[in-house]
């Protein structure tokens, strides 16, 4: 037989053929513990990556609630409250203050200069 792996079958026989009996009991032994080991490795990673997937599903779901709750309070807010501007509304609200001033009254243009002086 040719193959590029070997089993632990294949390494109990050849200690078997090669006649070194006294060492197939505590191999078999060993082997037994390896084997109830490993498995209980995988059941604890299996355990661990299903509570991964629960508390990733739960914030999934907590996430979705929050967005849901606010969304929720934005419409409530809306609902009754006046529109807001928008920025550029109120940027043009704004420009139109300022040119109030600039038109010219006497003593606004009066305060600029002497200002601008003292500065």
């Amino acid at each position: 037989q040719k193959r590029s792996t070997i089993s632990s079958q294949d390494v109990l026989a050849a200690v078997e053929e090669l006649e070194f009996d006294e060492f197939l009991d505590p191999l078999n032994n060993f082997l037994a513990e390896y084997r109830a080991l490993m498995a209980e490795r995988n059941q604890r990673k299996q355990k661990q990556k299903k509570a991964a997937a629960a508390a990733a599903a739960a914030a999934a779901t907590s996430e979705d609630k929050t967005v849901e709750d606010a969304n929720d309070k934005h419409e409530e807010g809306d609902s009754g409250s006046k529109k807001r501007k928008s920025p550029s509304k109120a940027d043009d609200d704004d420009d139109n203050n300022n040119n109030d001033n600039d038109e010219g009254d006497e003593h606004g243009d009066a305060g600029r200069n002497k200002r601008q002086r003292a500065a």
